[in-house]
């Protein structure tokens, strides 16, 4: 009886040169991007770029610290392929590490990352049904409070006008959230 290998997880440094190539990638865009675009959008969009892969912006958010006409980059990035790549490259250089990151806690034991990532990545399988046995996040308010009321801070989530707690409760327990909302505001 032949004995199949248990496949593997990569050691940290076929990781690393997994990494190494996507970053090899990376500069070598932006190597032709040096050659192929103006100075002025090349700057901008290592400015851009930047705070897509480590910080996670958005590209209006990073045009906006890196002081660029969102437009005018809009534009860019419509007519030249070659910075829709390097911007798409830097996205999935952001994922990536993040996944990686989480992926990493997972596996050393940390349950509630492995579940997170469980119930996103495979909904199908592992997504908790709404309340009322709908989809996977139909009540995704609902659903967000619950778990900021069971793993994150205790205090009571507080009206600005009156100062008052409001509960806010799971779908399927509401009756009329409209009449509520209106006679607490009331």
């Amino acid at each position: 009886m032949e004995s199949v290998a248990e496949p593997t997880i990569p050691a940290p440094e076929e990781e690393e040169d997994n990494n190494n190539e996507l970053e090899l990638e990376i500069r070598s865009l932006e190597e032709q991007a040096k050659e192929q675009l103006p100075a002025d959008l090349v700057v901008a969009l290592g400015k851009i770029s930047y705070q897509i892969s480590k910080n996670g912006l958005r590209i209006e958010e990073a045009c906006l610290i890196a002081n660029y006409n969102l437009d005018k980059f809009g534009n860019f990035l419509k007519t030249e392929p070659l910075v829709q790549r390097i911007i798409d490259m830097k996205e999935l250089s952001y994922k990536r590490d993040l996944l990686a990151t989480l992926s990493r806690r997972a596996r050393s034991g940390d349950h509630k990352i492995s579940q997170w990532l469980l119930e996103t990545r495979f909904p199908e399988e592992f997504a908790k049904k709404g309340a009322g046995g709908g989809e996977p996040g139909e009540d995704f308010l609902g659903q967000a409070l619950d778990f900021v009321q069971k793993n994150g801070d205790s205090n009571p989530i507080v009206s600005e006008k009156s100062g008052k707690a409001i509960l806010i409760k799971p779908k399927a327990e509401q009756k009329d959230l409209n009449a509520e909302v209106e006679k607490f505001l009331s």
